[in-house]
């Protein structure tokens, strides 16, 4: 468990990196109950494995938690509302997940 934490990790300040370039993309997520939402995806099998508050650039807060089914590969990003925690978006979803870890010469 622990590698995959530091996977998931790793992953994500990949995606934060100082000097990568941004730009946005038009999406669309699909917003609904909190429970029903995390109802649902515990029923599929999947499990909440990392989580963390962020900020936007219009001062709203969110939760956003990556959901993984271990057995499948399904995976799904969330986020929630911390004002209004009873309201959940499905940010995006998608199969494969795995966890490569390089290795570590120390």
């Amino acid at each position: 468990m622990d590698k995959l934490l530091i996977g998931i990790v790793a992953f994500f300040l990949t995606l934060c990196s100082a000097n990568a370039k941004s730009f946005d993309i038009e999406t669309k997520w699909y917003c609904g109950e909190t429970n029903a939402i995390r109802d649902d995806l515990v029923k599929r099998g999947e499990q909440s494995i990392i989580s963390g508050a962020i900020q936007n650039t219009t001062n709203a807060k969110f939760l956003m938690s990556f959901w993984v089914n271990g057995k499948t590969g399904n995976w799904t990003v969330l986020a929630t509302f911390l004002e209004k925690n009873e309201i959940t978006c499905v940010v995006s979803f998608g199969t494969g997940f795995e966890i490569k870890l390089p290795r570590l010469t120390i």
